[in-house]
């Protein structure tokens, strides 16, 4: 794993947090017009839908806030990782575009810098964090990866 790939997982662990809560929330809804019909599942326990959605809501809360866990442990490496670069530009824009999610062009409007030149900091940045933790990183396993 690159650098840029360990930095890019917290944005699609956030994206991915985001779609979980818009299921759960779809869910729920769902929930309040279920009715209390009872059905047979196949090993012959008797359920409801509301019991069934319910059960469904509960096995999504819990992935949800596993992935949360692991969200904010990650964002704690990727922040101790930027905190090792000593410039404070580079610094700044790592945060802005891998912490807080800003695209390019938010970060050169915030910065007051030319697109062309927040690029060329980041190009810095990233190979200073290739040189500190490029073969530590090589050793991880790829994550989940957002296309």
């Amino acid at each position: 794993m690159t650098v840029k790939e360990f930095l890019n997982q917290a944005a699609c662990l956030d994206r991915l947090i985001d779609v979980k809560l818009e299921e759960l929330a779809r869910l729920k809804e769902i929930s309040c017009g279920a009715s209390g019909i009872v059905t047979v599942s196949d090993g012959g326990t008797i359920q409801s839908k509301v019991e069934k959605t319910v059960e469904k809501i509960c096995l999504l809360e819990e992935d949800i806030n596993k992935r949360i866990d692991g969200y904010v442990d990650l964002k704690t490496e990727i922040q101790k990782m930027i905190n090792s670069v000593p410039d404070l530009q580079q610094k700044l824009i790592l945060e802005q575009h891998y912490l807080l999610f800003r695209t390019w062009e938010e970060i050169a409007d915030i910065s007051y810098m030319s697109l062309r030149n927040v690029h060329y900091i980041h190009k810095k940045a990233i190979s200073r964090l290739e040189t500190l933790y490029g073969a530590a990183l090589e050793k991880l396993p790829c994550g989940e990866t957002c296309a």
